[in-house]
């Protein structure tokens, strides 16, 4: 029974994760755009306009899932949780690439000033607000016991399945940024 009560805070965190991820996949696309325009380019919509929105989606699934695991060591409020879990993810990710990947610079530096910055700064605090409030607010609506054979198990292994996906295609993401700086 103790298995599938972690099923379900992992399928918790996994939700809440494509959540806050869709949602700051949003923030970020229209952050480019806003970037598009004050560089003088012109705004074009096509299909791989929608990236940002299921890349956030699968990679916030992989944050979800180890926010709800240390969630219960952070200080706070479920919101204020999730704003230091963020910052953590902008400390863990978002310098770094700035620091080390030029490519990741040279993007942010086609907005004048500080502007890309400022727009993809806080993205991650963001999210992480985002997480905490989805986690708190799912906690309460969804199943507090999954029986066997029951589709609110099956649905939770299925949001395993895409944290896990999503911890793939970050980690490799980790290693492809670590591979580049070297070069």
């Amino acid at each position: 029974m103790i298995w599938t009560a972690r099923l379900r805070i992992a399928g918790l965190g996994v939700l809440s994760g494509i959540i806050a991820g869709v949602v700051a996949g949003v923030i970020a696309r229209i952050d480019m755009r806003i970037v598009a325009v004050a560089a003088g380019m012109k705004p074009v919509f096509t299909l791989g306009s929608l990236n940002p929105v299921w890349i956030g989606a699968v990679i916030g699934a992989a944050f979800g899932l180890i926010f709800i695991f240390v969630k219960p060591y952070l200080p706070g409020s479920h919101w204020l949780k999730g704003l230091i879990f963020g910052l953590l993810l902008f400390l863990a990710f978002m310098l770094p690439l700035y620091l080390w990947q030029p490519d990741f610079r040279a993007e942010l530096a086609l907005a004048p000033g500080y502007l890309g910055i400022a727009l993809f700064g806080p993205l991650p605090l963001i999210f992480g607000a985002l997480v905490g409030l989805a986690a708190q607010r799912l906690d309460r609506r969804l199943p507090a016991v999954l029986p066997p054979g029951s589709t609110a198990r099956a649905g939770f292994v299925a949001l395993l399945i895409v944290g896990v996906v999503g911890a793939g295609m970050v980690v490799y993401g980790v290693i492809a940024a670590i591979v580049e700086a070297g070069r």
